[in-house]
């Protein structure tokens, strides 16, 4: 039986522009969650091996890892992240991003570990991505690109699968305020 102080962990699986930033930020603001994302761990990779910052050489680090270490790599290297938190910082961690459910590995087996998946419809998940607008590539993003991206072998389909394995859903297709009072009802079914 795992002990109260095993910290609780939230995490979030959903298409591009579904909500997972915003899930995590709330969850942060409101409930004090140290939030661990994979795409900034692959980010920094890119960074240090000075390779630009976009979804497609994210796409192709994560696979290429994947391949050579293995399908639990990025779940691998996310609890790595999370085991140097300071100890304060682990109550409640969420993580933003999981992928294939080989990325959910380390937490599989966790009582206090919750997958969570976001839905939303594909033209609301374009027009808020098109809208934060977070990178270049963000920038230029055309709804046929968009599109595109979304056959790619880390996404769309992959999510799905995914995110049928999630303990709870939420419907990101509504409001601001509906995301949040879904969070909330979340955050009291896991007693935070």
């Amino acid at each position: 039986m795992e002990k109260k102080s095993t910290p609780i962990i939230i995490g979030l699986a959903g298409a591009k522009g579904s909500g997972k930033g915003t899930v995590a930020k709330y969850l942060k603001n409101h409930y004090g969650a140290t939030v661990v994302s994979s795409p900034d761990i692959l980010s920094d990779i890119l960074h240090r091996i000075g390779q630009g910052q976009t979804r497609v050489h994210q796409i192709i680090l994560a696979q290429t890892l994947r391949k050579t270490f293995g399908e639990a790599a990025i779940g691998i290297a996310v609890a790595a992240v999370i085991d140097q938190l300071p100890k304060k910082s682990r109550r409640l961690i969420v993580i933003d991003n999981i992928r294939p459910l080989a990325d959910w590995t380390p937490w599989q087996k966790n009582r206090r570990a919750y997958l969570v998946a976001l839905h939303a419809d594909v033209k609301l998940r374009f027009a808020r991505v098109e809208r934060r607008g977070r990178t270049a590539d963000e920038r230029s993003l055309t709804y046929a690109r968009f599109l595109a991206e979304e056959k790619l072998a880390t996404e769309t389909a992959v999510i799905a699968k995914t995110s049928s394995h999630a303990a709870f859903h939420i419907d990101t297709n509504g409001s601001l305020t509906d995301v949040k009072r879904q969070v909330d009802l979340l955050a009291r079914k896991l007693g935070l």
